[in-house]
């Protein structure tokens, strides 16, 4: 008999029994899916029936919990239990498994959230008979009913009662003892007990269904793996007389191509395949040597290929390394328009204090002029007395103090008041320049200078003079102020700036950053004082006049400048430190941002008109003192700034 022949009969048998043996695996593996589907349906279940009962415990829970603490947040808890299983919020990933138990936050919770899907379609996908869907569908109710209890306890802790028809809308008094009493009295665990019974039954008859069917998948299991176990047997025997017969008809006549194999393993091309026959082992020589010559071929276009690949990752390297300097340019070009940013943002803040000193250097200019021209001489006075009642009042001048138009008008009234009956000619001017010259506190100085005409020009002159004096003030003040806007930038550059601790006296330093914005303030901005008096001290006086120049700066930017500014300084007790606040009526700053207001170079604010550095130099400015920065701020009201500072540091 031929081998073809000889082959073909023991691959026939072979493969019939194979097939066989597949089969029986096959059927086997399904009926294994079949048994671990149903014991998975039927823990899957057990799980949904567990969700329902573990639901209506931690309902319970929170409700008794709310109920007896009052703290809102377990009514939270409370209302998302029953929003999640109705499918009104996402469930959380692994819910089946221990969630509340470790929620302690209501804003941190221990899972991720999935999809939406209420408890009664996870019941309905599960495949449930009529019978069981209705004993849990028939829970789920007794429960929903129970949250009614739930729902009039808790409303009783807020004082809001049923008006009859569902609504919680009559208001009296919280009455917690009436919650408590809902929550613990029998008819709670009787309607308790209404839950779990459905649920135990639902139990019963799912335990009792299921039960029948693992049963019936296992009985044809054994009969499987028996049925397989015999056709292994006759496979083993076919397996074991075939290799009987192969030994004897091919694999001593292939010992011979063993050596060309492995020569051929060992990438040795010049073995040849020598042996030659009309049979099958003759064609499976011929084969070979094809298959070898093939082969041949097949490792050089691989080696080719290799070095094709070696040749283009050397490629791929140098353009990585190209990208890699191109990303140090880009790098560099980010950096240099950050600086660019931070270069236009100083410019825009001394401009401030530039346009405080052109006026007031014009204003000097105007003044000084008047005075040369008008300046009397000393024989000028009518008597000793006024003249050097003059000098005194001209030489010491009291300090420019800011005050609102409502406060001007009624000290300008008060004034006028008092000069009515000294037959002043133009009184309504005299009273204007009274007010600038602080003349409410020494009226009595003035009115003898106001004697007559001669000597109410005498009042011009000195509204002149003083005049000059402040002008003076306000050009130092604004020099000062350009010269710590470039301080803080350097500040922020190098932290290398000497300045020396001192006495620093918090009120003053407010009141200096205020006069420097009294333009901008003096228009449509209220600024409310509230001062309490507090000791000076030790600090940074030039960095912390930049604190306060930061966040009113900001604070007005934020209301458009208009809108009320109110700044408090009060002594914490018992801390032995000042807190210093600064609240505005401007629009806020948005939630989602609020995290990053003290990142460098972080801003809102169109090109140019913000470095994004302000709060940030504030920030290290209140940490080298060892103090506090916070804020508040709510979207549409306000923000407020405070600064907590030791008296020490």
């Amino acid at each position: 008999m031929k081998l073809k022949s000889m082959f073909s009969i023991l691959f026939g048998f072979n493969i019939f029994l194979l097939s066989l043996l597949i089969l029986c695996t096959f059927l086997l593996f399904d009926t294994q899916s079949k048994l671990a589907k149903s014991q998975e349906i039927r823990y899957k279940s057990y799980k949904v029936a567990d969700e329902l009962r573990q639901t209506s415990d931690d309902l319970t829970r929170f409700a008794r919990t709310y109920v007896i603490t009052g703290n809102k947040m377990y009514e939270d808890f409370f209302w998302e239990i029953l929003a999640i299983r109705n499918g009104e919020k996402p469930r959380p990933e692994n819910y089946e498994r221990i969630y509340w138990d470790l929620v302690l936050d209501s804003q941190v919770r221990p899972r991720p959230y999935s999809e939406n899907k209420p408890l009664r379609f996870m019941m309905m996908d599960l495949g449930f008979t009529d019978d069981e869907f209705q004993k849990l569908k028939q829970a789920q109710q007794n429960s929903d009913s129970l949250v009614s209890t739930e729902n009039i306890a808790m409303n009783a802790m807020k004082g809001l009662y049923d008006d009859g028809k569902g609504n919680f809308v009559i208001r009296k008094s919280p009455n917690q003892k009436m919650a408590i009493s809902l929550m613990h009295d029998g008819k709670y665990h009787s309607d308790k007990k209404e839950i779990m019974k459905p649920i135990d039954r639902f139990f019963e008859k799912l335990e009792k269904r299921t039960d029948n069917s693992v049963k019936e998948y296992q009985r044809k299991s054994i009969f499987l793996i028996v049925l397989m176990l015999i056709l292994v047997l006759s496979v083993i025997f076919s397996l074991v007389l075939s290799s009987f017969i192969i030994r004897k008809k091919v694999s001593e006549p292939i010992t011979e191509l063993q050596a060309v194999a492995i020569g051929i393993g060992n990438q040795n091309w010049d073995l040849s395949v020598t042996y030659q026959s009309k049979d099958e082992i003759g064609f499976l020589a011929e084969a070979f040597r094809i298959s070898k010559e093939k082969i041949s071929l097949l490792f050089k276009d691989l080696n080719r290929t290799n070095l094709e690949l070696q040749k283009t990752n050397l490629e791929l390297n140098q353009t990585l390394k190209k990208l890699n300097e191109t990303q140090t340019q880009l790098v560099h070009s980010e950096k240099l328009a950050a600086l660019g940013q931070v270069v236009a943002g100083v410019a825009h803040e001394i401009n401030t204090p530039l346009g405080a000193i052109q006026a007031s250097v014009e204003n000097l200019a105007d003044g000084m002029e008047y005075i040369l021209q008008t300046l009397p001489e000393p024989s000028n006075f009518q008597t000793k007395e006024i003249r050097d009642r003059f000098f005194q009042l001209v030489s010491h001048p009291k300090s420019s103090v800011y005050f609102s138009s409502k406060e001007k008008r009624n000290l300008k009234k008060t004034i006028i008041e008092n000069l009515i009956g000294l037959g002043i000619n133009d009184i309504d001017s005299i009273s204007d320049m009274l007010v600038d010259l602080g003349g409410y506190d020494n009226l009595e100085d003035w009115k003898l200078l106001l004697k007559d005409q001669t000597d109410q020009n005498l009042i011009t002159l000195a509204h002149k003079i003083v005049r000059q004096k402040q002008n003076s003030d306000n050009i130092k003040l604004a020099v000062e102020r350009a010269s710590k806007i470039i301080f803080a930038l350097k500040k922020y550059s190098h932290q290398d700036h000497k300045e020396e601790k001192s006495l620093v006296h918090i009120q003053d330093s407010i009141e200096t950053v205020l006069l420097i914005y009294q333009n901008l303030t003096k228009k449509g901005v209220e600024v409310i004082r509230e001062f309490q008096e507090v000791s000076e001290i030790y600090g940074y006086p030039d960095e912390l006049a930049q604190v306060w120049t930061n966040l009113i700066h900001n604070a007005l930017q934020a209301m458009d400048f208009k809108g009320s500014l109110n700044i408090r300084i009060y002594r914490i007790v018992n801390e032995d430190s000042v807190s210093i606040s600064f609240t505005d009526t401007g629009k806020g700053i948005p939630k989602e941002i609020q995290s990053r207001i003290f990142e460098p170079f972080f801003t809102t604010k169109a090109r140019g008109e913000g470095t994004g550095l302000g709060l940030d130099i504030v920030k290290r400015i209140v940490d080298k003192h060892n103090g506090i920065l916070q804020f508040e701020s709510i979207e549409g009201k306000g923000t407020t700034f405070a600064v907590i500072l030791p008296n020490r540091i």
